[in-house]
């Protein structure tokens, strides 16, 4: 395992503002050309319904007329493409080709934050080409130019989230922890990280931890996240009838709709794994019920077990390697990565979120290539073959799926090395 250097000083060389110009044009043109491929049937033939729907009806009764499973961040970049749709009148194709944008221009901006992380790190060439590697991963570009999902823009805006308190900027990562939230419920996986560094990391180590200076900042990122929450999710909101109007009945409503939102449709697919090639694929978890017997318990309360214990296992992590720009990215990463494994009811594109981070960790650690290289394998394998299926109407594989139980055996194998990772260097650092 190569030396982790967290501080670098020196500049990197740079790249002349031509070759700069023809990658970015040649990438732009490769992922435009993807994103006119076939999408998934079932779920473009959603989203292009839900952004007809928002741009000839607006907000109010969406979600009551709807099975839509996602908070309301995503509908608004749906009903941008609607209203451009219907103004322009263009066809079905074209549409779909407005609603693949959003997925794909985040993943372009995820790609330039791993250029500034790699820019404030000393290391440009190496961050610009770890960001084109990123948006030409044919993992990355299956789940937004091809298969029409998401997946991929929320892994920008969690990065986002991380760089934002590496340039010391708290409330605003706070602010698109909030947007990642909105977005899709598996955001949920940062949320060691983010309490961590909002609530902890700039504490001094003084008699007096608690100065004013830090309680400002708890009540304004209290005030930001709270804005950022009501601006979002307002216009989509309908206060439940038995509030009467009493204010506070109506505001406590409003702040658990989201909640609500998400609690009454991830029983959906009630499965120990829903197509994701992790632990519970192995263990034959496959379209078996979650709250099935497995060991004594359930597979559920396994996993609840589990991921505990990755909970717990970041923050000591965090405790330990303190202000490390470097952990922070790899912790993040880690608790993507174990977050598919462990928890149930994992679709084949959940493992993407991981993905952007450990690219970023590369800048430290060029030992890192060998895991990147082959978990983007497994996610490109994993989205691929149920894209693939789909075309034939096959959405669920069995329990007995060979290619499935084979990736899932190798996904294992980088997590448990990816914790064992960790723990070495903390005890690296320990040492130094």
């Amino acid at each position: 395992m190569a030396n982790v250097k967290t501080n670098i000083n020196k500049k990197g060389p740079s790249l002349s503002p031509a070759i700069i110009q023809w990658v970015v044009f040649g990438v732009v043109i490769v992922r435009i050309l993807l994103t006119l491929l076939p999408s998934h049937k079932v779920d473009m033939g959603g989203y292009n319904y839900w952004s007809h729907y928002l741009a000839e009806r607006g907000f109010q009764g969406f979600y009551e007329s709807l099975h839509v499973v996602y908070a309301p961040f995503y509908m608004y970049l749906l009903l941008i493409s609607g209203k451009i749709a219907s103004f322009f009148a263009v066809s079905d194709l074209s549409h779909e080709f407005l609603i693949k944008f959003w997925a794909v221009l985040f993943d372009f901006i995820g790609g330039c934050l791993i250029y500034l992380i790699g820019k404030k790190n000393g290391k440009s060439k190496l961050g610009f080409w770890l960001g084109i590697f990123y948006i030409l991963n044919p993992a990355i570009f299956i789940n937004s130019s091809i298969w029409g999902q998401f997946d991929s823009l929320l892994a920008t805006i969690l990065l986002a989230v991380v760089y934002c308190f590496y340039i010391k900027r708290s409330i605003l990562a706070i602010i698109f922890y909030t947007i990642a939230i909105l977005t899709k419920p598996q955001s949920i996986f940062m949320f060691p990280l983010v309490f961590y560094l909002f609530f902890f990391q700039d504490i001094k180590q003084q008699k007096s931890n608690f100065n004013k200076k830090y309680w400002i900042k708890v009540f304004t990122g209290t005030i930001a996240v709270l804005t950022t929450y009501v601006l979002i999710v307002l216009p989509f909101f309908k206060p439940n009838p038995t509030s009467n109007g009493n204010p506070f009945l109506v505001v406590t409503d409003l702040f658990l709709w989201v909640p609500r939102l998400y609690f009454k449709y991830v029983g959906d697919y009630p499965y120990a794994t829903a197509n994701g090639f992790n632990l519970w694929t192995v263990l034959w978890g496959q379209t078996a019920l979650d709250s099935g017997p497995f060991l004594g318990l359930t597979y559920i309360r396994w996993s609840k077990i589990l991921l505990a214990g990755l909970w717990l296992y970041t923050l000591w992590a965090l405790i330990k390697t303190k202000k490390d720009y470097f952990s922070w990215y790899y912790i993040s990463y880690l608790l993507g990565f174990g977050f598919f494994m462990f928890c149930v009811r994992m679709h084949e594109r959940y493992l993407v979120t991981a993905l952007i981070f450990l690219v970023v960790c590369i800048l430290w650690d060029s030992s890192l290539w060998l895991p990147t290289l082959i978990l983007s394998m497994v996610i490109l394998v994993n989205q691929s073959y149920m894209y693939e299926l789909a075309k034939q109407d096959f959405y669920w594989l069995p329990k007995n799926d060979n290619l499935a139980l084979f990736m899932a055996s190798i996904s294992l194998i980088i997590l448990g090395y990816s914790f064992y990772y960790l723990f070495k260097y903390i005890q690296r650092k320990k040492l130094n």
